[in-house]
């Protein structure tokens, strides 16, 4: 544990086990048959050792690009629902919702966004970490 309660060994951990979890769903979902060999090395550079490298900024950018054409894509219709929002003896009040609705592969595309987004925040948490530590050894130089 660190001094402000960061494990960022732990992060960067994770971070790794989240890159490889995209690495294969994006594949599970044919992502990496697109946009020929830069959707490839995007999905190679996230999974190796440039996940913490400046070139794992474009990388992600470029999957998060794809996801979200993808999954417009896969948009069937939006859906309105009926939800109890109060209920007193017989009578009960309604709301209607109104979401969208996905194909299964829009569903899949949806999960891989929201694991690229928890990538992308423990990603840049583990790189401001070590920026701030090389910061700190330069100062202590100084």
């Amino acid at each position: 544990m660190h001094s402000q309660g960061i494990d960022i060994d732990q992060l960067a951990v994770e971070a790794m086990r989240l890159a490889t979890e995209v690495v294969t769903a994006a594949r599970s979902c044919g992502l990496d048959l697109q946009k020929g060999g830069t959707l490839q090395r995007a999905l190679r550079d996230l999974a190796g050792p440039q996940l913490f490298a400046a070139t794992g900024d474009s990388a992600i950018d470029l999957i998060e690009e794809t996801v979200s054409g993808e999954i417009e894509a896969e948009f069937l219709d939006l859906v309105l629902e009926p939800v109890v929002v109060r209920a007193c003896g017989d009578v009960e009040d309604y709301e209607w919702i109104e979401w969208p609705l996905y194909t299964s592969r829009g569903e899949e595309l949806l999960r891989l966004q929201q694991k690229l987004g928890t990538l992308k925040d423990r990603r840049a948490t583990v790189i401001a970490w070590h920026d701030s530590q090389t910061a700190l050894a330069r100062l202590r130089r100084a």
